[in-house]
């Protein structure tokens, strides 16, 4: 713990030759086998140390340079500890949206992407300000940005308050790219975990693709969590879509009940 006593009292170069000492060799390793050789380079510091790093950070007086002086260096671990510092100010949260969307054009892997939606507690606070926010990236300005907003969705409106408006989201989005494409299915996945029979009629409503409607109901089935029950339900969806070439569409909805 002593290396976070310096985090609060140091300098500029004195955080950042603190942050090569918490460098993990275990984690590095892991992350280095999906991690794409374009993007950022890479220290190794577990997600978990970085946000209790920027717990301290965000509550110095100079915590703004510090966020500033991050970005510069432009490194993923930069990038990460930059947003959670910003998570953890007294800022509000309408100011908290508008540097986010300063870091999603940062955003070059899947990486990446996920570990600033997971740094971005704040979403929590207003979820229709965070929907409106999220809108544009949903309409796939690139792959990873349609990316971000699906994650930022899965990863706090999945609940009972926002299931029937996360849905009804997910049912109009078209990935642009692979990295959304997983994404969405993602999204779907962790959906179905949770409401099964909702997410049964929304699946029964996305159109056009289907391709993707296949990428989803598959991603689905390899979740070892199912229940026997559900997964007969998933079933039924897919066979009643192979045997019509379309998705029925059931008014009273009793299948799902």
């Amino acid at each position: 713990m002593g290396v976070f006593t310096n985090f609060a009292t140091s300098m500029k170069a004195q955080i950042f030759a603190e942050m090569e000492k918490l460098r993990d060799a275990g984690y590095l390793s892991r992350m280095l086998q999906h991690y794409p050789r374009e993007a950022r380079p890479l220290v190794g510091i577990p997600l978990g140390t970085l946000a209790e790093v920027a717990r301290t950070l965000a509550r110095q007086a100079d915590w703004e340079k510090v966020v500033t002086d991050l970005m510069g260096r432009g490194r993923y671990e930069d990038v990460v500890l930059a947003v959670n510092i910003l998570d953890n100010t007294t800022m509000n949260d309408s100011d908290f949206l508008r540097r986010l969307a300063d870091y999603v054009p940062e955003i070059d892997s899947r990486q990446l992407c996920d570990a600033i939606c997971l740094s971005a507690h704040r979403a929590l606070n207003h979820p229709e300000m965070m929907h409106r926010f999220l809108a544009p990236y949903l309409a796939g300005p690139t792959d990873l940005q349609q990316r971000f907003a699906l994650v930022m969705i899965l990863d706090y409106f999945v609940n009972i308050d926002s299931i029937a408006d996360t849905l009804e989201t997910l049912s109009h989005v078209r990935p642009v790219g692979p990295e959304s494409e997983d994404a969405l299915a993602w999204a779907y996945q962790v959906s179905f975990l949770a409401f099964p029979r909702k997410t049964c009629i929304s699946l029964e409503r996305l159109g056009g693709d289907d391709r993707l409607f296949e990428l989803i109901v598959t991603r689905i089935e390899r979740c070892n969590r199912l229940l026997i029950p559900d997964r007969m339900m998933l079933q039924r969806l897919r066979y009643e879509h192979q045997q019509t070439g379309h998705r029925p569409v059931h008014d009273d909805r009793q299948i799902w009940r």
